[in-house]
């Protein structure tokens, strides 16, 4: 197992980082820069700090199989404590961009509930 660096200051830089997300999320096109410089095995600095914001032990990932490792889940079991599941419903899910998956086998979500799609 192999940890590798979280936040420099988790607490700052977290809140920092949700604050530039859902400045990303509800300005499409904006660019935003994450304080995190380096990723976890093949995830980006990006991604990486993505996860450490959103994801915790109350919610489930789903990982594609092109960026599920044993330093991604390691990492992620011990800084987040995130559980990792093969159900393709879960609230979060994180894929590499030349898998293309299908959206139609995520949650859907709806207008009542648009918290059920994944994020």
């Amino acid at each position: 197992m192999t940890l590798l660096a979280s936040f420099n200051h988790p607490v700052a830089d977290s809140q920092r980082a949700f604050r530039r997300i859902l400045k990303a999320m509800s300005e499409p096109g904006v660019m935003v820069s994450l304080p995190l410089e380096q990723g976890w095995g093949d995830l980006s600095p990006a991604a990486t700090a993505v996860l450490l914001t959103l994801v915790d032990q109350e919610s489930a990932l789903w990982l594609d199989s092109r960026v599920d490792s044993e330093t991604v889940r390691s990492n992620l079991r011990f800084h987040t404590g995130v559980p990792i599941v093969e159900d393709r419903h879960a609230p979060f899910a994180l894929t590499h961009a030349a898998s293309n998956p299908d959206p139609a086998q995520f949650a859907p979500g709806d207008n009542m509930s648009p918290e059920k799609a994944p994020r």
